[in-house]
């Protein structure tokens, strides 16, 4: 019996190796599932990580979008708003609105025709407390002026002539003024008028002659830039092609 223990014995270290071996495997298939899993679970994590920082980057940008949205359309409002402050502001001050002395043929006679001076506003914002003055240089010695240094006797300002405008409307806004009159033809008129508003002072020069039933101007005006050294801006300087003595729509003006 013991020779067959010990021929056996051979058989059982075997099965016993086997069945080590077969934990050990077991171990290490066990051990290699728990790795597997592991790396797919860190890989899932990693996956829904990612697509989580996807979607809150995508958010962010929506966001962001947003608010660059909002901010744009903040700054346009306040644009606008500035806009219509500084339009109020013009159309409450006149701005640098101005208005133009020009001749308006009235009717027909007898003799001719009938004219009258028409002030018009040659800018969208109102002219305020306008006045004018208007004196007819033909009727002064222009020889004598100059020799006086441009100072006007008593005799001189009876020839001047005054008139509250009032306020005129911009966009063609205009109205007529003085006395009718009738004009001899060929024979060349020379006005010149003081113009005050509430926001500016103008100069205006005025000549006109009716030649063969047409009536032909030139007008130079001048917007009053500082009192105290009498520096002005040439706004207008015009003259009708058929004027005597124009050149390309400008006359000589003394």
């Amino acid at each position: 019996m013991l020779n067959q223990v010990s021929s056996d014995f051979p058989l059982l270290l075997e099965f016993r190796t086997i069945k080590v071996d077969m934990k050990k495997n077991q171990k290490m298939d066990t051990e290699l599932i728990f790795i597997i899993v592991s790396v797919l679970i860190t890989g899932g994590l990693a996956i829904n990580a990612h697509i989580s920082n996807t979607k809150k980057d995508a958010d962010l940008k929506n966001k962001t979008e947003e608010i660059i949205r909002l901010q744009n359309k903040l700054n346009k409002n306040s644009e606008d708003l500035i806009y219509a402050q500084n339009e109020l502001l013009n159309y409450t001050t006149g701005k640098d609105a101005y208005g133009l002395v020009e001749i308006l043929k009235i009717s027909n006679n007898e003799n001719g025709f009938y004219y009258q001076f028409y002030f018009s506003n040659e800018t969208n914002y109102p002219l305020y407390d306008v006045k004018i003055t208007l004196l007819n240089r033909n009727l002064i010695d222009q020889e004598s002026l100059k020799k006086r240094n441009g100072l006007a006797t008593l005799e001189d300002l009876k020839n001047y002539k005054n008139f509250n405008i009032g306020t005129i409307g911009g966009e063609g806004g205009g109205t007529s003024f003085g006395e009718m009159f009738s004009l001899k033809p060929d024979n060349l008129q020379d006005f010149l008028f003081s113009i005050t508003s509430r926001n500016l002072s103008f100069s205006q020069q005025l000549k006109f002659i009716e030649k063969e039933s047409v009536l032909l101007q030139a007008t130079k005006l001048n917007s009053i830039v500082s009192k105290s050294n009498s520096k002005v801006k040439i706004l207008v300087d015009k003259a009708d092609d058929e004027f005597p003595g124009s050149i390309k729509g400008k006359v000589e003006w003394k």
